[in-house]
């Protein structure tokens, strides 16, 4: 089943170095329906351009920093969104990790390239549009084709789940045994909804943003990639989702990624992360100012907090040249935050007294006073009985 799969996928493949290119090229060739194969950037757009609907996945190496290899998916991604993209790179840092999410990429490999891990990427990535196409070109949603949409799917080896009108109407083997339920009947007595699956409090917040939508299945599948990530049991799924509009019929292939190095990684950054800054959000920021607290209690340190906002709105000085600015005056321990939903932004000065912590206002001040630009302080030292959200509270609350 997994061959055949495959065969319906036609391959842009990027890659620069001749020798990689030439082999890993022959090896897709036998495996893929086509493959349009390219050297440069430049000439990847152009044949994406000539092709885009012809071509179904992007593979491409790319050479940070090289902006040619940036601009190239830029570009793709203006012109077809939710075209899937597999990076291959050696480059692993944060920043990559930040680029990667804003421009949507699907998947990123690391180099040596493993031919076998591409392929198994590949099919997870795809398979849930390519059963979705079948479904819909041999009418396996009509009842009288139920066993052969059955069998057709209990041939993956992902959990595999159905919908129609918002119905369930046909799950595989592969989840049953996972959830360890015997029929699809006894699965949707339990689970009313898809998101009934998804286990409350996991930091990506899937579960919450689905329950508020009145059609959740087509939300999820007009999420990023790298949001359709949610944690079913004791492991961390991908959710490759798929909508067949003339039949609302929707097609979820479930990847399990816990023990994948590189997309645990990726959403490892995205769940700690402010994307638009590279700051610590505060999923990441409250376990790091508990753990402070607990260290400062138990040393008998000082703690300080400033809690700050940024007036947008009398300045045309880009966010991240101002963070810039602020961070150049921090030591090297202290952690600076941004509470995106809430537009704060926090600084944790561990070992500093509240006299210390306005010295770094005072400082922060003087070198931004020429911007053009106000910030709103607010600051407050630990007290014996506080945890990490009353200490938060009470720094915001003393903005001015």
């Amino acid at each position: 089943m997994q061959k055949k799969l495959l065969q319906n996928i036609s391959i842009l493949y990027v890659e620069e170095d001749s020798d990689v290119r030439e082999f890993t090229s022959e090896v897709l060739k036998f495996l893929f329906k086509k493959i349009f194969i390219a050297s440069t950037h430049k000439d990847a757009f152009n044949i994406y351009k000539e092709n885009e609907k012809d071509i179904d996945l992007i593979i491409t190496d790319v050479k940070i920093p090289k902006t040619n290899n940036l601009e190239m998916i830029e570009k793709i991604k203006k012109i077809n969104q939710k075209i899937p993209i597999i990076l291959i790179s050696t480059y692993n840092e944060n920043s990559f990790f930040d680029y990667a999410i804003k421009m949507g990429i699907t998947h990123y490999i690391m180099k040596p390239l493993d031919l076998y891990r591409l392929i198994s990427v590949i099919i997870k990535i795809t398979q849930s549009e390519i059963i979705s196409k079948k479904i819909i070109a041999d009418k396996l949603y009509e009842n009288k084709n139920t066993s052969k949409l059955k069998k057709m799917i209990n041939k993956l080896n992902t959990p595999i789940l159905i919908y129609q009108d918002s119905k369930l109407i046909q799950v595989n083997t592969k989840l049953l045994e996972y959830m360890n339920i015997s029929c699809i009947e006894d699965f949707n007595s339990k689970y009313k909804n898809f998101y009934d699956l998804l286990e409350d409090g996991f930091d990506s917040k899937l579960k919450e943003n689905l329950i508020q939508q009145n059609d959740y299945l087509t939300y999820l599948s007009n999420m990023m990639e790298i949001e359709q990530v949610g944690k079913i049991s004791k492991d961390i799924f991908t959710i490759h989702i798929n909508n067949a509009n003339d039949k609302n019929i929707f097609v979820l292939s479930l990847n399990d990624i816990s023990n994948f190095k590189e997309e645990s990684k990726l959403l490892d950054y995205h769940l700690n992360y402010d994307n638009a800054t590279g700051l610590y959000n505060q999923n990441i920021f409250k376990e790091i100012c508990d753990k402070e607290i607990r260290r400062s209690k138990r040393y008998k340190n000082e703690l300080s907090l400033i809690a700050f906002t940024v007036d947008y709105n009398k300045t045309e000085i880009i966010l991240n040249d101002i963070l810039s600015i602020i961070t150049d005056n921090l030591r090297e321990h202290d952690i600076i935050s941004r509470d995106k939903d809430n537009k704060l932004f926090f600084i944790l000065l561990p070992e500093t007294k509240i006299s210390g912590a306005n010295r770094v206002i005072e400082k922060i001040q003087k070198n931004i006073k020429n911007k053009n630009i106000k910030l709103n302080f607010g600051i407050t030292s630990l007290e014996e009985e506080q945890d990490e959200n009353t200490f938060i509270t009470k720094a915001v609350l003393s903005i001015s």
